[in-house]
């Protein structure tokens, strides 16, 4: 894509990303659709852009998540992801979970998809009454949260909390804040104006799952389908040194996906 078209492309996102970050909360929640619809129908317009690639790009990327869940879930599992998107990573955990739902504020997926009789895709916030409390095992996000103004955010972490059993799971993946913006605003401005309404570190997420319900944490470090599990003392310590350096370094640092926010929160 040339600078023009990023350009156009980078208002257009600003202008309505504004949209959802300056109406009162009881209209934001049907705004989000709405928005993304727009942004959708009109970005078609403009030279260069590739969205169907991309989502196709993201995708495959997202599988690559299957490595960290596999362990996490079993037959018996409920299972619910957030912002799924196309549905294929969801659809891929069918296979060997219990119940499978997605949540989107538009339905995504592929025309042709066949769907397993275990999965049920949710449209939010029409939707949102069928998921009951106290009915998952396991809930997960990448790069969702970044997506909610911050006072929804609270409110579904919340949510989330409530959704889950009692020993219950919300593994929340999204972009480190020290290595953004990470939507179309980087190649503008320091800060995200686009669809990012608010990026995380580390410290901020776990500050945000701490405060609405979750007491137990585990922090995740790694990339490209590889995890390992990191002391949170740890991570929180490896974050304020590399918060030190300079933004540019930080953005082109090589293992900066690394630090990449992933934390899993325990009922």
């Amino acid at each position: 894509m040339n600078f023009h078209s990023r350009f156009v492309l980078y208002n257009l996102e600003k202008k309505l990303s504004d949209q959802l970050r300056t109406i009162s909360s009881e209209g934001r929640e049907q705004m989000y659709a709405k928005v993304y619809r727009g942004f959708f129908d009109m970005a078609k317009q403009i030279e260069g852009w590739e969205g169907d690639a991309e989502i196709k790009e993201n995708a495959a990327k997202e599988l690559q998540k299957l490595n960290l869940l596999r362990h996490l879930v079993h037959p018996n599992t409920t299972f619910i992801e957030f912002g799924a998107g196309d549905c294929a990573l969801a659809l891929a955990v069918a296979r060997f979970a219990g119940y499978v739902y997605a949540t989107e504020t538009t339905n995504m997926l592929p025309n042709n998809v066949a769907l397993p009789s275990n999965f049920e895709l949710i449209l939010v916030p029409l939707q949102e009454n069928l998921l009951k409390r106290e009915s998952m095992d396991l809930a997960y996000s990448n790069q969702f949260i970044e997506h909610l103004h911050p006072d929804d955010a609270k409110e579904h972490i919340k949510k989330v909390y409530l959704l889950l059993r009692m020993g219950g799971r919300y593994l929340c993946m999204t972009p480190n804040k020290l290595t953004g913006p990470h939507d179309i605003s980087r190649y503008f401005t320091s800060t995200p104006t686009g669809f990012h309404l608010k990026e995380y570190s580390f410290k901020e997420l776990i500050k945000l799952f701490r405060d609405n319900g979750f007491s137990e944490l585990i922090t995740y470090i790694g990339g490209k389908g590889y995890y390992m599990r990191c002391n949170i003392n740890v991570v929180l310590f490896i974050e304020r040194l590399f918060s030190k350096l300079p933004l540019k370094i930080r953005q082109n640092f090589p293992l900066g996906g690394v630090l990449n926010v992933r934390i899993m929160g325990v009922k």
